[in-house]
């Protein structure tokens, strides 16, 4: 609304008279939109009307003996009144405007949503491949026809379309599920542990168990065989089970004393460039790093219309700052937290499934040197597939 008010241009008035409620119902009666009513004394009230109902509320305030007073004005043509003494500059915002609508018809920038997996560079890249990259007309495009042509490319989508609209365009995609692998039931293995630890629950769906809740067991132990013996036979099966166990992993890490730190200086090198579309125009300075030692920080300045409209160009002020390099020590609490948590997430990484309940570390001083002794407590699944290998004799073999 307030844009609706600022185009049509608004009248803040007084109305003086022995009775200006009697104006007031006047205007209501002429329809007549009024707004932000304020009783200064008996005598006055001040109101806000737009500009193309002055002449009507003058004539009702006529009709009830009182007298209308301008006190304020607002509005694009008073916001603008000084452009009609600068031809030459209202030409150019002409202009502007102009190349602004014009620049609507093509695509600017194009955003991908819905993948995971897939990288949108990639998706970028295949539609650049097809014609679908910034400056050509959204008009143009055929949805279903790139839809085709981009699963055919990109195996690992099950869906694709793309919404243009202005200068923008959204890619909507959905990734392929995986088919997961499928267990050979039919090669006979057995269940070992991959972990030393105390069990605490498992979880046998075939195959006989070799240890049982309670009982600790050390790393490449037999948890559960293939091999049953009924009736004077041996019959292998394909040994699953899900085996939970409490254990204790451990690891030795080693850092140096020293790092290397950065210290920035002082002196700053500011440039200024305006990317339109795909190229990049210098305006001021240069934003080339020239030597080694070095860091470059660019801000951008996206140019939008009202709307969330985002056009093509953008202001991009580049800063180089060069640093000098110093080796300075260590601070040992840090370092302590910094491995122990690369360590955590490794010992998580490493985990088929499970948790970590509890770590702790010893950093201690070696020489030139830090070295962590960290250790943790987790409840995981250990019990791996390992297979049944079967000795063929020479006359045996068919």
């Amino acid at each position: 609304m307030k844009w609706i008010d600022f185009a049509r241009g608004t009248l803040r008035i007084a109305i003086t008279g022995a009775y200006p409620q009697s104006c007031l119902n006047r205007m209501a009666a002429l329809r007549l939109q009024f707004w932000d009513i304020v009783k200064r004394n008996d005598l006055c009230v001040e109101v806000t009307i737009y500009r193309a109902h002055l002449k009507a509320a003058e004539q009702a305030a006529g009709r009830s003996m009182c007298e209308v007073t301008v006190l304020d004005e607002q509005g694009i043509l008073v916001k603008f009144a000084g452009l009609r003494r600068r031809p030459v500059l209202l030409l150019g915002l002409a202009a502007v405007l102009a190349l602004v609508f014009w620049t609507q018809q093509f695509l600017w920038t194009i955003e991908v949503e819905g993948n995971e997996s897939v990288p949108s560079d990639q998706i970028r890249y295949s539609l650049a491949e097809l014609g679908v990259r910034p400056g050509v007309r959204w008009q143009d495009l055929d949805p279903q026809r790139l839809e085709n042509r981009m699963l055919d490319r990109i195996p690992a989508l099950s869906w694709f379309t793309i919404n243009a609209n202005s200068a923008r365009a959204t890619v909507l995609v959905k990734e392929r599920i995986p088919i997961p692998d499928l267990v050979e039931t039919r090669e006979p293995t057995n269940v070992i542990a991959t972990q030393t630890g105390i069990i605490e629950s498992m979880e046998v769906y075939d195959g006989v168990p070799m240890v049982e809740k309670g009982q600790t067991v050390v790393q490449g132990q037999l948890l559960v065989s293939g091999l049953t013996t009924p009736w004077r036979t041996t019959v292998l099966h394909h040994a699953m089970a899900e085996v939970y166990a409490r254990t204790w992993r451990t690891a030795e890490m080693i850092s140096t004393k020293e790092m290397t730190a950065k210290t920035l200086s002082r002196e700053v090198q500011t440039s200024w460039r305006l990317v339109v579309g795909n190229k990049l125009m210098k305006i001021s300075g240069d934003s080339r790093i020239s030597e080694a030692g070095c860091v470059k920080m660019i801000t951008s300045y996206p140019l939008m219309l009202p709307g969330g409209i985002t056009l093509p160009i953008t202001l991009e002020r580049v800063e180089i700052q060069s640093y000098t390099t110093e080796q300075v020590p260590r601070d040992p609490t840090a370092l302590q937290e910094r491995l122990m948590s690369a360590y955590l997430q490794a010992v998580r990484a490493d985990m088929v499934a499970g948790l970590v309940h509890s770590s702790d570390g010893t950093l201690s001083e070696e020489g030139a040197c830090w070295r962590l002794w960290a250790v943790c407590e987790c409840t995981e699944q250990i019990g791996a597939l390992s297979p049944i290998l079967l000795e063929t004799k020479e006359d045996e073999r068919g």
